[in-house]
């Protein structure tokens, strides 16, 4: 990969050339779509990659225009969200999702089941949005109410690299926290890290909090495969809500399985553990509903 350099006053990016002085800003970029990140040199006309050079092109920019901003979608501290889709995309399929298999519970098993697949869907969509925060007063990963673990209370910052996507494990002194960034995006983790906190990220993590940690990502998906093969035979049977129920039921079972890789890889920080003994209370109801015929 080529290496932006730096002649006097000119920067030289392969056959590209342009003066310092007309470099207005440099805005850093990521793409969900694409899972690539790249910077933005304004009034240059020059797109530079967040690849394994980036780095060293990022301190020639410092070096040769120290007076130049750098903008980015996480300066404040927030990186985006791991996922396959835009965020804002994912939590209207979600919603929508979650909206159309809480009609047919409710029809098929009455106004309680109707209730647990939508506390059990919402929390999956609210979930699939966790991030990982780097403020100068600590470090979150979760959700949005995830509580912030002050720097002098965070033991280890523990970094398991992925092709596209890569899980960051905070554990602290009360509890642990977990959360998914871009792999794009470590190296400015890393950078901020260093900055604000004084750490510096350990490689993958080891023990059985670590693997509830890495199952919490296939957990969330596999619920979804299993509703998937009963709603394919419903369509193409001629009892379609024997099929229907057959799927609710096995998403109720796998929903309660997630609920408990949460709890048991994020303990009380983010709710993990009153999510799951809400929605194991939600299933209890519908059953007791069910059998008794209210």
């Amino acid at each position: 990969m080529t290496l932006l350099q730096r002649d006097g006053d000119v920067l030289i990016y392969g056959p590209w050339r342009a003066p310092v002085a007309g470099l207005e800003l440099v805005e850093e970029r990521f793409g969900t779509w694409r899972a690539r990140g790249w910077a933005e040199l304004r009034g240059l006309g020059l797109r530079l990659p967040m690849d394994e050079h980036y780095g060293q092109n990022r301190r020639t920019l410092r070096e040769a225009a120290p007076e130049v901003r750098f903008a980015s979608e996480w300066e404040a501290g927030a990186f985006p969200p791991a996922g396959w889709v835009p965020s804002g995309l994912a939590l209207v399929f979600g919603v929508g999702l979650t909206a159309i298999l809480a009609a047919v519970a409710a029809a098929w098993g009455g106004p309680w089941a109707g209730v647990g697949v939508v506390f059990a869907g919402v929390w999956g969509v609210a979930r699939g949005r966790d991030r990982v925060t780097i403020l100068p007063e600590g470090v979150r990963a979760g959700p949005a109410w995830a509580p912030t673990i002050g720097w002098e209370r965070v033991r280890t910052v523990s970094i398991a690299p992925g092709v596209r996507r890569s899980s960051v494990l905070v554990e602290g002194e009360d509890f642990s926290a977990q959360a998914w960034v871009p792999t794009a995006l470590l190296p400015a983790l890393r950078g901020r890290l260093s900055r604000l906190g004084g750490l510096r990220a350990a490689g993958p993590p080891d023990g059985v909090d670590a693997r509830y940690a890495l199952w919490r990502l296939p957990a969330l998906g596999v619920r979804w495969g299993a509703l998937a093969g009963p709603v394919v035979f419903a369509v193409a049977t001629d009892a379609p809500w024997r099929w229907i129920g057959m799927g609710l039921v096995l998403w109720s079972a796998q929903s309660l399985l997630q609920a408990a890789v949460e709890a048991r890889a994020t303990g009380w920080g983010a709710g993990s553990v009153l999510w799951l003994t809400a929605l194991y209370a939600l299933l209890v109801a519908a059953i007791g509903a069910a059998v008794s015929g209210g």
